[in-house]
């Protein structure tokens, strides 16, 4: 006997539990592949949840053809995990970073949901996941900067709860999230990076200044914030940053600049700068731009 129509799990506790009681398979599948439990845990029934697993409902068994989706994936999209949630311990852990499958994670910081990703990081749940095909992103801090990016004010309205809990939780922050957050589509985004990944080290610092300097055109953004964060401002002292930056981005930036060493290459793009009138220099700059 099967459970026949999942309408049954709509709410109807006692006619699940009849069904159950009565030997009904708890693991039949709708045509979507749908189970009774990925039902249950979609709506938040948590007693329908509790009864299924009593009565040997298979958490890991997949509810979609590419075989990564499991009633977890729907409990955590739909706001319907919290700490204690039964279907978490029941869950194997192949899904988290496993090779083509979908941590939940990325479900929870998809929907904005901060509650679910709060119990799936609480119990050791990755901040990372594995790359994602099925959704294009990396890795979640990257579905999350992006999710905030085109959908600020409508459903991703706990975005950025989502993503400082995964910044808090030591999520990798790759070259690519940082030149992201670099183009200043949300302002924020660069702040918080700092603030809890802090600077690259080694080659990626300097990987990290050569994106800085391809998008001059947010230099009044992300250059004090570099700086703050501890950049070497020698990083920063390339001919594009004295022929392009605006004029008082360059009397900020040349304030952390030795100018009296500057070779005469540079002096000679300032001083030609000055003399078209694309740069005022401070008073204290003069006599270095005089060649």
């Amino acid at each position: 006997m099967t459970m026949g129509s999942h309408h049954y799990l709509y709410g109807h506790h006692q006619c699940l539990k009849i069904l159950a009681n009565a030997g009904a398979n708890v693991n039949c599948q709708a045509n979507d592949l749908a189970t009774p439990l990925l039902i249950a845990a979609q709506e938040g029934h948590v007693q329908s949840v509790e009864l299924l697993l009593a009565h040997g409902a298979d958490p890991n068994l997949y509810c979609n053809e590419d075989c990564w989706q499991l009633p977890i994936h729907a409990a955590a999209q739909f706001s319907r995990l919290r700490n204690g949630n039964s279907l978490i311990p029941v869950t194997k852990r192949e899904c988290d970073r496993g090779e083509g499958k979908v941590s939940p994670v990325y479900l929870a910081v998809l929907s904005g949901q901060a509650d679910s990703l709060r119990a799936l990081l609480k119990k050791g749940f990755s901040p990372d996941a594995q790359s994602c095909r099925q959704f294009g992103y990396s890795c979640p801090l990257d579905m999350a900067l992006w999710c905030s990016s085109w959908n600020l004010n409508s459903e991703c309205h706990q975005i950025r709860e989502v993503t400082l809990m995964l910044l808090a939780a030591g999520a990798y922050v790759s070259m690519g999230i940082y030149a992201f957050a670099l183009q200043d589509q949300v302002p924020e985004h660069l702040r918080l990076i700092l603030e809890h990944a802090g600077l690259p080290q080694g080659e990626r610092l300097e990987e990290l200044a050569r994106r800085a300097l391809a998008e001059m055109q947010s230099t009044s953004f992300w250059l004090p914030l570099l700086l703050k964060a501890g950049m070497d401002p020698m990083l920063l002292l390339q001919l594009k940053m004295l022929e392009e930056a605006q004029n008082g981005v360059l009397n900020f930036f040349l304030e952390f600049i030795n100018w009296k060493t500057l070779p005469s290459s540079m002096l000679q793009i300032l001083s030609h700068r000055q003399a078209d009138g694309t740069w005022t220099s401070q008073k204290h700059f003069s006599m270095a731009c005089t060649l």
